[in-house]
């Protein structure tokens, strides 16, 4: 019986729909990887998640593994739709969840009353429902997540997740990454990801498509051109498919982007009104459209109203998640558009270009239109000025944008030098990041630009204590002292002496050099300078560190906000090393689980992706996980002597080896203990640090 009364009002009305698992189509082929890593996932993980784009067939993969679901097994399917509101959602719940008569201790219409007294207590309700529930197995399905605007619900679902019983799971499919504690569920090992990238069709997938399509025999040829074409995105695979002509004369199935274009051409382009067709074609520049961005490159004034029958029309479009109404092309399309504006218009195309570049917030892509547009002075400029953002988020599409970039601009902008510079030492490619960043600075010097040159060369000091130039780092830094220093340049130069004194075993001093950074960052509170000091774990445990490095975080968090950077993924390393110093291994796992998530968002630089295989050495060992432990360790001595420049593993092969052997020590491995020991007296040489021979 119920607790409490019925509510007076009645539950919203949905359609049964909503709670019904799709029609398994027909016609799909067999994906037996994809399908037994979604069995096992959805057997044993307590939350699996299906992330990708519109139309990488989420819906498709869920809907056939649960026919393969074992026997006796509960399956609670909601698919949402914008509208759903909390009332709404927990009535398609428990609607869901009706056919297996779970013993309610609260009526299921009266979940929603009790929701006005906290989510808490009606997670608690679903919660032990599911407990007591007479099945061996179940699984809640939430298709379309994307679609839930209720932060409330996603509220209840992490309590929910929190307290599933064992032999319950659930699974989640959306557009975009839901906002959920996945951090802390991969810490723990009971997340289970599929993205874009898993979704994805395989050659061998592609050819069975083909196959089914077009009768036997089709060219593996064929197959992996429709992979590169579409990037196994299962709508474009549709789309590529309807495209297709029959047999050629000689028997063989032919797919060409021509084709294709000319398909799109004859069925889409030519059904359109004239004035929708000419706004497409010069709005295909962007990737995505907004009516602001859209009426800047096309010059029509009512774009709002053209985006509306671009969606109405279902274009091969899907609509993001942004503060502002945003379309986005299928990319299929959009390079069809692009194609038919370069053929039917190529003197239009460079001003559109500048005209999307001329308010694009994204640094890389407004770049990439200045570039495509010919415009390589703008180019340059807005990377003189906006790269240091590019640093910040990982670094390496500034890269690739520098790259591209024609030798004279570098001796004409000396940034782009110190822009490079620094994105290798960010790779720890050091030896790349002195030259470039001191030819910033002799052309700093040149320009007249005498406190950008001494910013310069304080961070080349960084670098050169990694190529084994310790004394020469040092007689910079005390040089740099005595001149009139920015802010910045000062960060730098206690950063720098910092290691200076790290190095040369005088630990007793680390602190000092340390405050004097701290203390110029505070002055400057600017995230792309905060952002280059944050390599810092090292220091966790010296003399008078520990209030200094709690002060860095707050002051770096405080900067970072929400936005993954190398310095808030330092930040979370070091913070993990310090709950290991004092013991507490469950907060440790969880701040390295969160420096882990900003690598990955970041690209794995290699600066990051250090810091987490050094701690996960440590507290995998803690954990008592030798195998996941050596991996780490392994990781970063394959690294160290196949991917880093030699200088840099003359400078710091000690630091990883030393790493491992403390790990060792931790699990009683005798046996490698004795090898590293071996390794650590055979990598000894000139340009290690003397800190080294502390190690040994």
């Amino acid at each position: 019986m119920s607790d409490l009364p019925s509510p007076q009002q009645p539950l919203p009305a949905f359609a049964l729909a909503k709670i019904q698992p799709p029609r398994l189509r027909a016609g799909l082929i067999a994906r037996p990887v994809l399908e037994q890593a979604l069995g096992e996932a959805l057997r044993h993980s307590r939350l699996t998640l299906l992330l990708a784009p519109a139309g990488y067939g989420k819906t498709a993969a869920l809907t056939r593994q649960i026919r393969q679901l074992p026997e006796g097994c509960a399956l609670a399917w909601v698919s949402v739709d914008e509208d759903d509101q909390l009332q709404r959602f927990l009535a398609c719940l428990a609607a869901a969840l009706e056919p297996y008569d779970l013993p309610w201790r609260v009526a299921p219409e009266a979940l929603v009353i009790l929701a006005e007294g906290g989510l808490r207590g009606v997670a608690g309700e679903i919660v032990n429902a599911l407990a007591a529930a007479e099945v061996a197995r179940g699984l809640i399905v939430i298709d379309d997540a994307h679609r839930l605007v209720d932060p409330k619900v996603f509220e209840l679902l992490q309590l929910v997740i929190e307290l599933l019983p064992a032999h319950w799971s659930l699974a989640l499919a959306s557009r975009v990454e839901p906002p959920l504690a996945l951090a802390r569920l991969r810490g723990l090992g009971e997340l289970t990801e599929f993205r874009q990238y898993d979704l994805r069709f395989d050659e061998s997938e592609v050819a069975a498509l083909l196959a089914s399509s077009a009768g036997p025999g089709p060219a593996m040829s064929s197959a992996r051109a429709l992979v590169e074409r579409t990037g196994g995105w299962a709508a474009g695979l549709r789309l590529s498919l309807n495209a297709r002509v029959g047999a050629s004369p000689q028997g063989g199935a032919r797919l060409t982007q021509r084709h294709l274009f000319d398909y799109l051409a004859a069925e889409v382009l030519a059904d359109m009104p004239e004035d929708l067709r000419e706004f497409l074609l010069r709005c295909s520049v962007l990737p995505e459209l907004t009516a602001a961005r859209c009426a800047r490159v096309s010059g029509v004034a009512d774009a709002q109203c053209l985006l509306e029958q671009v969606e109405r029309r279902g274009l091969f479009v899907s609509m993001l998640d942004a503060d502002e109404p945003t379309l986005r092309l299928h990319d299929l399309f959009r390079d069809f558009l692009e194609d038919r504006l370069q053929r039917d218009r190529p003197d239009e195309l460079p001003a559109l270009l500048v005209r999307a570049a001329s308010a694009e917030p994204d640094v890389t892509r407004a770049v990439g239109y200045l570039m495509r547009a010919g415009a390589w002075p703008d180019a340059a400029q807005r990377l003189v000025h906006q790269g240091p953002q590019l640093l910040a988020l990982g670094g390496g599409s500034l890269e690739q944008l520098l790259a591209l970039l024609f030798a004279e601009a570098f001796e004409r902008w000396p940034d782009m030098y110190l822009l490079r510079g620094i994105a290798a030492f960010i790779q720890f490619e050091f030896d790349t990041a002195v030259v470039a960043i001191e030819r910033a600075s002799a052309g700093f010097l040149r320009d007249a630009r005498p406190l950008e040159a001494s910013s310069a060369q304080a961070y080349a000091c960084l670098a050169m204590q990694s190529t084994g130039r310790l004394h020469d780092a040092e007689r910079e830094l005390a040089r740099l002292r005595e001149l009139p220093l920015t802010d910045p340049a000062r960060a730098f130069v206690g950063f720098g002496a910092a290691w200076a004194e790290y190095a040369h075993t005088r630990t007793e001093n680390v602190a000092g050099a340390f405050a004097s950074m701290l203390d110029a960052l505070e002055r400057a509170p600017v995230l792309q300078v905060w952002n280059l000091c944050f390599f810092q774990s090292f220091f966790t445990g010296l003399p008078g560190m520990a209030p200094l490095q709690q002060r860095f975080a707050r002051g770096a968090l405080s900067l970072a906000g929400d936005m993954p950077s190398h310095m808030r993924a330092g930040v979370r390393y070091t913070q993990a090393w310090s709950a290991l110093d004092a013991g507490h291994l469950d907060q440790a796992v969880a701040l390295t689980a969160s420096g882990d998530d900003d690598c990955h968002w970041l690209g794995l630089p290699r600066s990051v992706v250090t810091e987490s295989r050094m701690t996960h050495v440590l507290l995998d060992a803690l954990r008592g996980d030798r195998a996941a432990s050596r991996a780490a360790a392994d990781a970063c001595e394959a690294d160290l002597r196949q991917g880093a420049m030699l200088s840099n593993r003359m400078t710091h092969e000690y630091e990883v080896l030393s790493t491992h052997a403390r790990a060792s020590w931790i699990l009683q491995d005798d046996a490698v203990l004795r090898g590293l020991a071996e390794a650590m007296m055979g990598c000894a040489n000139p340009h290690e640090w003397p800190a080294a021979a502390l190690h040994r």
